[in-house]
């Protein structure tokens, strides 16, 4: 390659990151609007803070009551921080609104692996990160915003080594390691 084809791969690379973080700092200081600012919990988020109130890390593996269901790392992951924190709606909101503004930031990574173009991202990123639903459920003390997140990781996984597996042992390893990766969205019901 030449300086000029050089240089204006640099440029178009400064242009693009420069687009892309201003892009992402709106998108934080929008969602850290919403997390900081909403309203109290409702019913099903209090069944599930019964949950975390009343059972021991231990007994967060044998199951929820007052009919709830939730991956268990989400569980025991708010164990932890309502042992820290106590009952704060801001701080037992931190893991869906962690998840899902990780998951925003991990879609250029996804649309340059899926799509061989980094620009696809700036409309998956809009997509995912200003949808009223998408936004709502990233603050909302639920899982949804972390099975985004997981779903984007598997997909991030997948094309990573898919064209990696030449043999029965890459197979292997890379099927050990999905396989566990579903812990994390696995329910304690």
């Amino acid at each position: 390659m030449d300086k000029n084809s050089n240089k204006k791969n640099l440029i178009s690379n400064i242009i693009y990151y420069t687009i892309l973080a201003i892009f992402i700092i709106i998108i934080l200081i929008y969602r850290v609007d919403v997390w900081i600012n909403e309203p109290c919990f409702f019913g099903d988020e209090g069944a599930l803070i019964y949950n975390l109130q009343n059972k021991s890390f231990f007994q967060l593996f044998s199951g929820l009551e007052l009919a709830q269901s939730c991956p268990l790392f989400f569980m025991l992951f708010n164990k932890i921080i309502y042992s820290i924190f106590g009952l704060n709606e801001v701080a037992l909101r931190f893991y869906p609104f962690f998840t899902g503004f990780f998951a925003v930031c991990l879609i250029p990574l996804l649309c340059k692996k899926i799509f061989n173009s980094k620009y696809m991202a700036f409309i998956f990123i809009g997509l995912l990160a200003f949808n009223g639903n998408v936004v709502y459920n990233s603050q909302e003390f639920k899982q949804y915003s972390s099975d985004i997140l997981f779903i984007i990781l598997y997909l991030i996984l997948f094309y990573t080594f898919k064209d990696k597996i030449k043999n029965e042992k890459d197979a292997l390893i890379t099927g050990i390691i999905l396989g566990i990766s579903g812990f994390f969205s696995i329910c304690t019901e």
